[in-house]
């Protein structure tokens, strides 16, 4: 008759330093227990020598934490959905109180030479001066992002001589609009610019992770407008 241990081994377990230490369990247990005990002991070496069957309830342990992991996934990029919002259109307003004229100010929005010293990247223009600048007029920009170069084309939609200069361009891949307005101070002194901005993201992936990259957006646009400040302010200090 079979040696049922030696059937259970060959049954579970392959040839190796495994089944070799299972013969040698097998061994002691035929020598100090009767069959019913040494089938029992075959039972839990068989789920506890390494490379064995994995138990079931280990088994049930797995499926159940890669579904919660899945779900949980699912639950995050829904969020960014919600927060973001479906149609990656992301719009903001800021407003900036510089201690220097209306004409000063506008000077700095829209001269090529003044806005390298403000705007992120920015290393060339195609635009000579603001007499070139009308609705419609168009011009091309070279900025440099992250290292690389970018060559993007630059549409005028708003111009108002010493007030008002918005336009339309690409912003790391996306359609991109900003207006810049400039008023007097209520108190009289200095000037008051506001800034609008809007970005639109095309794709899914983009669009999920807008949250992100309107933090960048509007990090971005905050360190240019402080140093658009710090440029027309200390200039005029320095034309005193």
């Amino acid at each position: 008759m079979p040696d049922p241990l030696a059937l259970c081994m060959r049954r579970n377990f392959r040839n190796g330093p495994v089944a070799e230490n299972l013969r040698v369990q097998i061994h002691s247990a035929k020598t100090n227990l009767g069959s019913r005990g040494t089938r029992q002991r075959c039972a839990v070496d068989e789920s506890l020598a390494p490379g064995g069957p994995v138990a079931p309830a280990t088994m049930e342990a797995i499926r159940s934490l890669l579904l919660t992991v899945t779900v949980l996934v699912f639950l995050a990029l829904g969020g960014l959905v919600v927060v973001g919002g479906a149609d990656g259109l992301y719009e903001g307003e800021r407003l900036i109180r510089i201690e220097r004229r209306r004409h000063d100010v506008f000077t700095w929005i829209v001269e090529p030479e003044r806005r390298k010293q403000w705007v992120s990247g920015l290393v060339q223009s195609s635009q000579r001066s603001p007499s070139d600048l009308k609705v419609g007029s168009r011009f091309t920009e070279v900025v440099r992002f992250e290292g690389q170069e970018e060559e993007r084309e630059v549409e005028v939609t708003v111009f108002e001589e010493g007030a008002r200069f918005g336009y339309r361009t690409t912003l790391q891949g996306a359609a991109f609009e900003i207006v810049y307005e400039v008023g007097s101070h209520y108190t009289g002194s200095g000037s008051l610019l506001k800034v609008g901005y809007k970005i639109m993201w095309e794709g899914t992936w983009e669009n999920l992770i807008e949250p992100v990259l309107s933090t960048r957006l509007r990090s971005r646009i905050e360190d240019e407008l402080a140093r658009l400040k710090q440029g027309v302010e200390e200039s005029a200090r320095q034309t005193r």
